[in-house]
């Protein structure tokens, strides 16, 4: 589903809900993060567009084995051809998820949010992260290991539901 909200300080706000993700294993090399995508047009005079994108991120292994981490390189693509090719937006839009500690279970929600320049910016585009693991790392996102309700902990597989949304600031 495809949510369109105006409102006065923030314009053509678009947001995707995915309330059923699937388990995205990260790998070595750059590779489409799974529900990161939007097609998005700016309102006419907008000075930034905000892209941002939620998900859970954790390492795919349990606690007790020694590659517990998550360190993992993102970063925001673009497309002016509805996919057929895209190219990386550049101008800091990679960022670096972890840290230099080992064998320190890491696991978070994550909100990746960038403000792009608006400026010539007047047809749609399509945006979409890409994900590479750094050498020594064990990352999934969206599958939360450990789940909890009412009754206590949960041996099942559970899902955090990831969004993704864009809008024009003036």
């Amino acid at each position: 589903m495809t949510y369109q909200i105006q409102s006065t300080f923030d314009e053509n706000f678009k947001i995707i809900p995915n309330l059923n993700p699937s388990v995205f294993t990260v790998t070595s090399s750059y590779t489409d993060v799974a529900d990161s995508q939007i097609d998005y047009k700016p309102s006419p005079s907008a000075s930034f567009i905000i892209y941002q994108f939620s998900c859970y991120i954790a390492s795919s292994e349990d606690n007790s084995a020694s590659n517990v981490e998550i360190n993992s390189f993102f970063k925001l693509q673009y497309s002016d051809d509805n996919g057929e090719t895209y190219q990386d937006w550049g101008d800091n839009t990679v960022c670096y998820i972890g840290s230099v500690a080992t064998e320190v279970e890491q696991r978070s929600t994550v909100d990746l949010k960038w403000a792009l320049n608006g400026s010539g910016w007047t047809n749609t585009k399509r945006l979409r992260l890409q994900v590479k693991m750094d050498s020594g790392a064990s990352t999934v996102l969206n599958q939360l290991e450990t789940f909890f309700d009412s009754s206590g902990e949960l041996s099942s597989t559970n899902s955090y539901n990831t969004s993704v949304s864009c809008y024009s600031i003036d």
